[in-house]
Protein backbone atom coordinates (compact mmCIF):
# COMPACT_ATOMS: atom_id res chain seq x y z
CA UNK A 1 0.00 0.00 0.00
CA UNK A 2 2.38 2.74 -1.63
CA UNK A 3 1.86 6.41 0.49
CA UNK A 4 0.62 5.33 3.30
CA UNK A 5 0.44 7.74 6.26
CA UNK A 6 0.95 4.55 8.87
CA UNK A 7 3.15 1.59 8.88
CA UNK A 8 1.07 -1.25 7.32
CA UNK A 9 2.43 -3.67 4.93
CA UNK A 10 -0.15 -5.56 1.98
CA UNK A 11 -0.87 -9.62 2.47
CA UNK A 12 -0.16 -10.99 -0.68
CA UNK A 13 -2.76 -12.55 -2.12
CA UNK A 14 -0.72 -15.41 -3.59
CA UNK A 15 1.14 -16.13 -0.46
CA UNK A 16 0.14 -19.12 1.23
CA UNK A 17 -1.41 -18.04 5.37
CA UNK A 18 -1.20 -20.30 8.62
CA UNK A 19 -4.20 -22.09 9.38
CA UNK A 20 -3.94 -19.92 12.38
CA UNK A 21 -3.45 -16.13 10.77
CA UNK A 22 -6.98 -14.54 10.29
CA UNK A 23 -8.74 -14.09 6.64
CA UNK A 24 -8.88 -10.77 4.97
CA UNK A 25 -12.89 -11.10 6.67
CA UNK A 26 -11.71 -11.39 10.10
CA UNK A 27 -9.07 -8.87 10.01
CA UNK A 28 -11.27 -6.23 8.47
CA UNK A 29 -9.23 -4.99 5.43
CA UNK A 30 -6.61 -7.54 4.84
CA UNK A 31 -4.24 -5.30 6.13
CA UNK A 32 -2.01 -6.47 9.05
CA UNK A 33 -0.51 -3.73 11.76
CA UNK A 34 3.55 -4.11 11.68
CA UNK A 35 3.11 -3.29 15.84
CA UNK A 36 1.05 -5.35 17.58
CA UNK A 37 1.00 -3.78 20.86
CA UNK A 38 0.83 -0.03 21.39
CA UNK A 39 3.43 1.90 22.97
CA UNK A 40 3.21 1.42 27.31
CA UNK A 41 1.39 4.88 28.69
CA UNK A 42 4.22 7.50 29.87
CA UNK A 43 3.78 9.08 33.14
CA UNK A 44 2.53 12.54 33.42
CA UNK A 45 4.14 15.41 35.16
CA UNK A 46 1.59 15.09 37.83
CA UNK A 47 2.31 11.26 37.92
CA UNK A 48 5.46 11.89 39.05
CA UNK A 49 5.15 14.62 41.68
CA UNK A 50 2.74 12.07 42.68
CA UNK A 51 4.93 9.74 43.19
CA UNK A 52 7.63 11.69 44.78
CA UNK A 53 5.33 13.06 47.30
CA UNK A 54 4.33 9.46 48.47
CA UNK A 55 8.06 8.84 48.84
CA UNK A 56 8.96 11.79 50.74
CA UNK A 57 5.94 10.72 53.18
CA UNK A 58 6.82 7.08 53.42
CA UNK A 59 10.43 8.11 54.64
CA UNK A 60 9.34 10.83 56.43
CA UNK A 61 6.22 9.39 58.34
CA UNK A 62 8.94 7.55 60.67
CA UNK A 63 10.73 10.20 62.31
CA UNK A 64 7.06 12.36 63.05
CA UNK A 65 5.93 11.73 66.11
CA UNK A 66 2.10 12.56 67.84
CA UNK A 67 2.39 14.37 71.07
CA UNK A 68 -0.26 14.79 73.76
CA UNK A 69 0.58 16.96 77.00
CA UNK A 70 -1.89 18.14 79.86
CA UNK A 71 -1.92 21.48 80.48
CA UNK A 72 -1.88 23.40 84.34
CA UNK A 73 -4.39 26.66 83.08
CA UNK A 74 -4.83 26.83 79.41
CA UNK A 75 -7.71 25.68 77.78
CA UNK A 76 -8.82 22.42 76.21
CA UNK A 77 -6.92 20.62 79.18
CA UNK A 78 -5.38 18.29 76.91
CA UNK A 79 -3.09 19.64 74.20
CA UNK A 80 -2.27 17.56 70.95
CA UNK A 81 0.33 18.23 68.40
CA UNK A 82 3.27 16.96 66.44
CA UNK A 83 6.66 16.89 66.55
CA UNK A 84 9.66 15.50 64.69
CA UNK A 85 13.15 13.49 65.49
CA UNK A 86 16.41 15.89 65.33
CA UNK A 87 18.74 13.35 66.57
CA UNK A 88 19.22 9.67 67.02
CA UNK A 89 18.68 10.11 71.00
CA UNK A 90 15.50 11.02 70.62
CA UNK A 91 15.50 14.61 70.95
CA UNK A 92 12.28 15.94 69.67
CA UNK A 93 10.85 19.98 67.80
CA UNK A 94 7.65 20.79 68.57
CA UNK A 95 5.33 23.52 69.18
CA UNK A 96 5.47 25.64 72.63
CA UNK A 97 2.15 26.27 72.82
CA UNK A 98 1.74 22.49 72.85
CA UNK A 99 3.76 21.64 75.77
CA UNK A 100 4.92 25.12 78.08
CA UNK A 101 1.85 24.94 80.19
CA UNK A 102 2.20 20.89 80.98
CA UNK A 103 4.25 19.35 83.94
CA UNK A 104 6.99 17.38 83.21
CA UNK A 105 5.11 14.17 83.39
CA UNK A 106 2.13 15.58 81.82
CA UNK A 107 3.87 15.17 78.37
CA UNK A 108 3.65 11.54 76.25
CA UNK A 109 5.16 11.01 72.79
CA UNK A 110 3.82 8.50 70.56
CA UNK A 111 5.78 7.01 68.19
CA UNK A 112 6.24 3.65 66.49
CA UNK A 113 2.90 1.97 68.29
CA UNK A 114 4.85 3.16 71.59
CA UNK A 115 4.32 5.82 74.43
CA UNK A 116 7.12 7.50 75.47
CA UNK A 117 6.79 10.06 78.79
CA UNK A 118 8.90 13.47 77.67
CA UNK A 119 11.27 15.36 79.38
CA UNK A 120 11.00 19.64 78.23
CA UNK A 121 14.77 20.43 77.88
CA UNK A 122 13.23 23.85 76.97
CA UNK A 123 11.15 26.22 75.24
CA UNK A 124 10.48 29.60 73.76
CA UNK A 125 6.90 30.99 73.81
CA UNK A 126 7.99 34.14 71.30
CA UNK A 127 8.84 31.84 68.58
CA UNK A 128 6.60 29.26 69.24
CA UNK A 129 9.45 26.33 69.61
CA UNK A 130 10.29 23.59 72.46
CA UNK A 131 12.34 20.87 72.30
CA UNK A 132 11.36 17.81 74.05
CA UNK A 133 14.02 14.49 74.96
CA UNK A 134 12.50 10.63 75.46
CA UNK A 135 14.65 7.76 76.48
CA UNK A 136 14.71 5.63 73.38
CA UNK A 137 17.71 5.46 70.94
CA UNK A 138 18.40 4.94 67.36
CA UNK A 139 15.64 7.19 66.83
CA UNK A 140 15.53 8.63 62.88
CA UNK A 141 15.85 12.39 62.21
CA UNK A 142 14.50 14.16 59.68
CA UNK A 143 17.49 15.89 57.16
CA UNK A 144 17.35 20.15 57.46
CA UNK A 145 17.66 21.77 54.07
CA UNK A 146 18.15 25.17 53.68
CA UNK A 147 15.28 27.50 54.04
CA UNK A 148 16.91 30.44 52.57
CA UNK A 149 16.54 28.82 49.10
CA UNK A 150 12.96 28.41 49.54
CA UNK A 151 10.87 30.65 46.66
CA UNK A 152 7.11 31.70 46.04
CA UNK A 153 5.69 28.74 44.07
CA UNK A 154 8.03 26.38 45.72
CA UNK A 155 6.25 22.73 46.61
CA UNK A 156 6.03 22.11 50.41
CA UNK A 157 4.69 18.93 52.11
CA UNK A 158 3.41 19.15 56.09
CA UNK A 159 3.46 15.73 57.59
CA UNK A 160 1.33 15.81 60.80
CA UNK A 161 -1.24 14.24 62.76
CA UNK A 162 -4.49 16.07 61.97
CA UNK A 163 -6.79 15.96 65.22
CA UNK A 164 -7.19 12.46 65.95
CA UNK A 165 -6.21 10.64 62.62
CA UNK A 166 -2.80 8.74 62.16
CA UNK A 167 0.09 10.74 59.86
CA UNK A 168 -0.60 11.72 56.94
CA UNK A 169 0.88 14.56 54.55
CA UNK A 170 -0.82 17.97 53.50
CA UNK A 171 0.91 19.69 50.19
CA UNK A 172 1.11 22.91 49.22
CA UNK A 173 3.03 25.65 47.69
CA UNK A 174 4.87 29.05 49.61
CA UNK A 175 3.01 31.95 48.75
CA UNK A 176 4.92 33.91 50.78
CA UNK A 177 8.63 34.09 52.05
CA UNK A 178 10.64 36.01 54.82
CA UNK A 179 7.40 37.15 56.09
CA UNK A 180 7.31 39.38 59.17
CA UNK A 181 4.47 37.37 61.07
CA UNK A 182 3.24 40.00 63.86
CA UNK A 183 6.85 40.76 64.04
CA UNK A 184 5.75 42.92 67.48
CA UNK A 185 5.41 39.32 68.84
CA UNK A 186 8.05 37.52 66.89
CA UNK A 187 11.82 37.47 66.40
CA UNK A 188 12.38 36.33 63.10
CA UNK A 189 10.08 35.72 59.91
CA UNK A 190 7.75 32.93 58.46
CA UNK A 191 7.28 31.14 55.18
CA UNK A 192 3.57 31.23 54.54
CA UNK A 193 2.15 28.19 52.45
CA UNK A 194 -0.91 26.96 51.19
CA UNK A 195 -0.66 23.89 53.07
CA UNK A 196 -3.77 23.26 55.39
CA UNK A 197 -3.18 22.59 58.86
CA UNK A 198 -6.21 21.87 61.52
CA UNK A 199 -5.98 21.01 65.33
CA UNK A 200 -3.02 18.41 66.23
CA UNK A 201 -0.20 19.57 63.34
CA UNK A 202 0.89 22.65 64.72
CA UNK A 203 4.67 21.17 64.88
CA UNK A 204 4.38 19.67 61.79
CA UNK A 205 7.79 19.40 59.39
CA UNK A 206 7.27 21.16 56.81
CA UNK A 207 9.53 19.38 54.37
CA UNK A 208 10.65 20.60 50.23
CA UNK A 209 10.78 18.76 47.50
CA UNK A 210 13.75 16.42 48.42
CA UNK A 211 12.59 15.62 51.83
CA UNK A 212 14.60 18.13 53.97
CA UNK A 213 12.93 20.32 56.59
CA UNK A 214 13.02 23.91 55.64
CA UNK A 215 10.78 25.02 58.62
CA UNK A 216 8.36 23.71 61.29
CA UNK A 217 4.56 24.89 60.88
CA UNK A 218 3.58 26.90 64.47
CA UNK A 219 0.41 28.73 63.25
CA UNK A 220 -2.08 28.82 60.68
CA UNK A 221 -4.73 31.65 59.40
CA UNK A 222 -8.39 31.34 61.32
CA UNK A 223 -10.03 29.65 58.14
CA UNK A 224 -6.25 27.39 57.92
CA UNK A 225 -6.44 28.60 54.46
CA UNK A 226 -2.52 29.36 54.53
CA UNK A 227 -0.17 27.88 57.67
CA UNK A 228 3.17 29.53 58.69
CA UNK A 229 6.31 28.12 59.16
CA UNK A 230 9.21 28.93 61.40
CA UNK A 231 12.82 28.73 58.66
CA UNK A 232 14.77 26.17 59.55
CA UNK A 233 17.88 28.58 59.44
CA UNK A 234 15.93 30.11 62.84
CA UNK A 235 15.60 26.96 64.13
CA UNK A 236 18.98 25.81 63.83
CA UNK A 237 19.76 29.36 66.18
CA UNK A 238 17.44 28.38 68.91
CA UNK A 239 17.39 24.79 69.59
CA UNK A 240 21.08 25.25 70.90
CA UNK A 241 20.11 28.09 73.30
CA UNK A 242 17.38 25.06 74.44
CA UNK A 243 19.54 22.71 74.70
CA UNK A 244 22.60 24.93 76.99
CA UNK A 245 20.07 27.60 78.56
CA UNK A 246 16.67 25.93 78.12
CA UNK A 247 15.91 28.97 76.28
CA UNK A 248 16.93 31.33 73.99
CA UNK A 249 19.61 34.16 74.37
CA UNK A 250 18.35 37.41 73.00
CA UNK A 251 20.76 40.29 72.16
CA UNK A 252 20.30 43.60 73.42
CA UNK A 253 21.11 46.78 74.11
CA UNK A 254 22.15 48.48 77.63
CA UNK A 255 20.88 52.26 78.06
CA UNK A 256 21.97 54.09 81.08
CA UNK A 257 19.75 57.43 81.70
CA UNK A 258 20.96 60.91 84.17
CA UNK A 259 19.39 63.41 85.04
CA UNK A 260 20.69 66.49 82.90
CA UNK A 261 21.20 69.87 84.99
CA UNK A 262 21.56 72.94 83.24
CA UNK A 263 25.30 73.92 84.07
CA UNK A 264 25.81 70.12 82.16
CA UNK A 265 24.05 70.74 78.68
CA UNK A 266 26.20 70.99 76.23
CA UNK A 267 29.06 69.32 77.66
CA UNK A 268 29.85 65.48 77.43
CA UNK A 269 29.01 63.24 80.42
CA UNK A 270 31.53 61.20 81.97
CA UNK A 271 30.79 57.79 80.72
CA UNK A 272 29.79 55.52 83.87
CA UNK A 273 32.41 52.43 84.29
CA UNK A 274 31.95 48.79 83.20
Amino acid sequence: MTGAALSFTAQAPDKPRSSNAPSPDESGDGLSPSIESAAPHAESALEQVEKEVERIFEVAKLSVVQIKAIRQTAMPPLAVGTGFFVDAEGSILTSSQIVSDSNENDIQVIWNGRKYDARRVGFDPRTNLALLKIPAAGTPPLKWGDSDKIRMGSLVIGVGFPSSSGVCPEVGNVSSVDLGLLMKYFATSHIRTTVRVVDGQAGSPLLNSRGEVVGMIVAADTDSSHSYALPASAIKKIQPDLVKFHQPQYGFVGIGINEVTADEKGNPLPAPKV
